[in-house]
C-alpha cells in the first residue's frame, strides 16, 4: 500500500467555499492544521461563533473543536493540496520518555468558557504584555493550551543529557 492510496481525499470543486469541522482528538498533542496554498477562514470555536479572521495555520488543542471555511482555488481544476495536522514540537535534542515524561496539558473547566485576551509564548510581562490583550472581541473557548515551563522555557525545548 502506498501513502496516497490509504490517505483521506476529499474531492471539491474549483471556486467553491466549503465549512470545515475540524477536532483534535489526540490525547496530549496540540496540532497545527493547513491545507498547502490555501488559507483558512475561522468562524468557530469550541462551539462559539467567532469574529471571522483569515490564517493560514490553526493551532487545535486536545479536545478542541474549530469550525474553518475554506475556499478553493478557482484556477487549479485537476490539482492536489495536502492537508497536514502535525503536532507541536519545539524540541531541542531527544527525550528519554521513560526519565521525562513531558507534556503539555490544555485548561479546561467542565462546563464553563472563558475568554482568551492573550497568549504567547516566554514570560508574562505585567508592564508591557496588558497593551497587547484584546478586551473588545477575546475568543470565546473551553479549552486553552497551557505549557509546562521549565527554567522559563517550554517543558520541551529543553535539550536532554
Amino acid at each position: 500500500m502506498s501513502f496516497f492510496t490509504d490517505t483521506f481525499k476529499l474531492k471539491v470543486k474549483p471556486g467553491k467555499t466549503y465549512l470545515l469541522r475540524l477536532i483534535n482528538a489526540a490525547l496530549n498533542d496540540e496540532l497545527f492544521f493547513s491545507i498547502a496554498n490555501h488559507t483558512l477562514t475561522v468562524v468557530e470555536a469550541d462551539a462559539v461563533y467567532v469574529k471571522p479572521f483569515v490564517t493560514n495555520t490553526i493551532l487545535i488543542a486536545p479536545g478542541q473543536t474549530t469550525n474553518v471555511l475554506l475556499k478553493t482555488k478557482l484556477h487549479y481544476p485537476n490539482a492536489t493540496f495536502l492537508m497536514t495536522a502535525r503536532p507541536y514540537v519545539t524540541g531541542l535534542g531527544t527525550f528519554d520518555t521513560s526519565i521525562l515524561d513531558a507534556e503539555s496539558h490544555p485548561l479546561h473547566l467542565h462546563g464553563f468558557n472563558f475568554f482568551v485576551v492573550g497568549q504567547g509564548f516566554g514570560n508574562f510581562d505585567a508592564n508591557k504584555d496588558p497593551a497587547n490583550f484584546n478586551l473588545v472581541d477575546p475568543v470565546e473557548r473551553n479549552t486553552v493550551t497551557v505549557f509546562h515551563l521549565v527554567d522559563g522555557l517550554p517543558f520541551d525545548s529543553i535539550p536532554s543529557g
